[in-house]
């Protein structure tokens, strides 16, 4: 579950950055909810590469949401996107680590 949520994270920042002007309140409570959801599945991933990724991506989505940085806040969301497909390749490989 937590998977399907952080994608949904990632489409949702990306139709929030779409608004006009942006509402980085918004951004920022979805970039936290995205946390949150890591925090929860992280532990089970035994993936370093993945986990790194993921940490070093999120660091980068919390940078942007405090600067504001609309470029920056999208390739975060675009590579939360991605890993979240590995993410589910991980876990479908790994059915015990759910």
């Amino acid at each position: 579950m937590q998977v399907a949520q952080l994608d949904y994270v990632g489409f949702k920042i990306h139709a929030l950055l779409s608004s006009s002007p942006v509402n980085w309140a918004q951004v920022s409570e979805t970039f936290h909810e995205a946390s949150t959801w890591w925090s929860a599945i992280e532990p089970h991933t035994a993936d370093a590469t993945l986990k790194e990724a993921m940490n070093r991506t999120l660091l980068g989505m919390k940078e942007a949401a405090d600067q504001k940085d609309a470029k920056l806040m999208r390739f975060g969301a675009d590579m939360e996107l991605i890993l979240v497909d590995g993410l589910e390749t991980f876990f479908t490989a790994h059915p015990s680590s759910r």
